[in-house]
């Protein structure tokens, strides 16, 4: 995870032009003049976005299997005890 977070901010870095301080027209003037956001958002902001997406994942997969697992007990259940034990009544 971490090599692709790298990548992603260098080539973010690349985009940007982030080494290209001399230049001073156009869309570099308006990077220039953000340059400090710009490299606070890649370097702080971005892997702090990746983590909290990441884990709320990692959660979302969490209850998917509790709920697999508790659908397979209900299944179970159904099979012991008969269908209509499990009728919602």
């Amino acid at each position: 995870m971490q090599e692709s977070l790298q990548k992603l901010q260098n080539l973010l870095q690349q985009l940007f032009r982030a080494d290209a301080a001399d230049l001073d027209f156009g869309i570099y003037r308006i990077i220039n003049y953000r340059r400090d956001q710009i490299q606070n958002f890649i370097d702080e902001e971005l892997p702090a976005i990746v983590n909290k997406t990441l884990e709320a994942n990692t959660e979302t997969e969490s209850a998917r299997e509790r709920i697999t697992e508790l659908e397979n007990q209900v299944r179970e259940l159904g099979g012991n005890l008969g269908e209509e034990m499990l009728d919602a009544d």
